[in-house]
């Protein structure tokens, strides 16, 4: 009857997620001949015989997959419970049942044989742990007992990814080639949000990384910003603060350092980082030590073993202490995070340490920024192919302030003063002088720098000096004024 027909379309439809597409079929056939089948219906004498001829096919189909009707009786018995007063309602259910009871005793013809379906492959399961829309943290992990064990003398390593899989697997494949089993490196991926399976498959399959995921959000952005679609901005920021939490605040590392799925890390990388690390407990007016140089381009640079002090936050490989997140976590922004650090109140005169020849260069593959910069600047620098053994060659007290500060000053008084790059020719130590922005942009697209200011001050500055190499000399633009404290 139509009753009947209509109670098989919806318990097909309550059992739609359960089924494969074959037995849907099935079951819509079945419905379309059990229609034409019903009373006060007129069929077409070859619609009738097209059914007739599929009756005995389907009836082996019913046969051979009683789960259906296993399925329909889970149905009707969660619908039942509870609710006696709709038990009229439920008859014609199980007058559906009973239905497929009666397709399956009627055995249909031996002689013909349906074959078993082939299995379709298995596909891995996603991480019971990993499920879409959660953040899933170190106590989520249960691992908070485990990595107490290890956090003393320990530095965090904290890769970021969100959708850029094949990126993502090059570089931790590069990270940890890099670390080579060193435990003072415990190294983690957090992803954001789980809307790309084959990234979480893709970290997964890194046995010795710990995968932290947090339900991306991407709330915060103003009418004019979304008009702009700054919303991955947010999201970023959002990802990073509740990361550098679990690390920090749930782990309690007292370093950690921060990477991008989109970096590619120098073999002397984590060498670099290790033997540095002691300076962000030794010089409260050190914040970071990065790996990056906004002008490491092959013609900017020479020494594989000089490092400067900048007021500039480089980013882009970048090791924190502790102390750094307990001053900030709750104030950390929405987004933006990398400029908002950039600020002078929040900045207060301290200073990052950056290489000479980068350790970390980056692939120029998508993102968040599109590119910015890639063509003229990012895709030329240059990545330090040499291994230096950081922890016999650094001195790491000439970098804390009062040294380095006299080392600089009495670089600068004794290098010669010249107005252009035209003038530079020798092996010698050169400065150039700047007093305004706009001198000074001149000035850097001359030799090929990185133009742009954030909260007025240079790529690579400190104290107004903006230090390169230049046809093998080192140059120093420097400010006449006091751009900043």
């Amino acid at each position: 009857s139509k009753a009947t027909v209509s109670v098989l379309y919806w318990n097909m439809m309550l059992l739609a997620p359960r089924i494969s597409i074959v037995w849907l079929a099935v079951l819509l056939v079945w419905i379309t001949f059990i229609w034409a089948y019903a009373p006060g219906q007129k069929t077409q004498p070859a619609v009738q015989e097209m059914l007739r001829k599929q009756q005995h096919d389907i009836e082996h189909l019913l046969k051979d997959n009683s789960h259906i009707k296993d399925d329909l009786e889970r149905v009707l018995e969660a619908l039942e419970g509870g609710h006696g007063d709709t038990h009229k309602k439920l008859e014609p259910r199980k007058k559906a049942i009973e239905l497929l009871e009666d397709s399956d005793s009627s055995g249909g013809s031996e002689e013909e044989e349906t074959p078993e379906p082939t299995p379709a492959p298995k596909k891995k399961k996603r991480s019971k742990k990993h499920k879409k829309g959660k953040s899933i943290g170190i106590d989520e992990l249960g691992m908070r007992d485990e990595l107490e064990q290890d956090k003393q003398g320990t530095i965090a390593v904290v890769m970021f990814v969100y959708k850029r899989d094949a990126l993502f697997k090059k570089a931790m494949a590069r990270v940890l080639d890099v670390i080579d089993g060193d435990k003072s490196f415990r190294v983690f991926a957090s992803q954001d949000g789980t809307d790309f399976p084959q990234v979480t498959e893709s970290i997964d399959s890194f046995s010795n990384v710990i995968h932290l995921t947090h339900e991306r959000n991407d709330t915060g952005a103003t009418p004019k910003e979304k008009r702009l679609h700054f919303e991955p901005y947010y999201a970023i920021a959002h990802h990073y603060g509740w990361a550098i939490s679990e690390i920090m605040s749930i782990a309690a590392y007292d370093k950690v350092i921060i990477l991008e799925e989109d970096l590619e890390v120098a073999s002397d990388f984590f060498s670099y980082m290790k033997a540095t690390s002691p300076l962000l407990d030794e010089d409260d007016t050190l914040w970071c030590v990065s790996g990056w140089n906004d002008n490491g381009k092959a013609e900017l640079v020479k020494s594989s073993t000089a490092l400067y002090r900048t007021d500039f936050f480089p980013g882009l490989g970048w090791m924190f202490a502790r102390s750094f997140w307990e001053e900030f976590s709750s104030t950390w922004p929405q987004g933006f995070w990398d400029d908002w650090l950039r600020q002078p109140k929040h900045r207060k005169g301290r200073a990052c340490l950056r290489p000479e020849i980068p350790r970390t260069f980056m692939w120029c593959e998508g993102g968040v920024s599109k590119g910015q910069f890639c063509r003229e600047y990012l895709s030329h620098m240059k990545l330090e192919k040499q291994s230096i053994d950081w922890q016999s060659k650094l001195k790491t007290d000439f970098y804390t302030k009062e040294k380095y500060n006299e080392w600089l000053d009495d670089l600068v008084n004794s290098a010669t003063t010249v107005r252009s790059a035209e003038e530079v020719e020798d092996e010698a130590e050169y400065k150039i002088y700047y007093t305004t922005n706009r001198e000074y942009k001149a000035l850097a697209e001359s030799f090929g720098l990185m133009t742009d200011f954030k909260d007025n001050i240079p790529r690579t500055a400190y104290k107004g000096i903006v230090t390169f190499r230049w046809k093998g000399c080192r140059v120093h633009l420097v400010s006449r004024l006091s751009l900043y404290e």
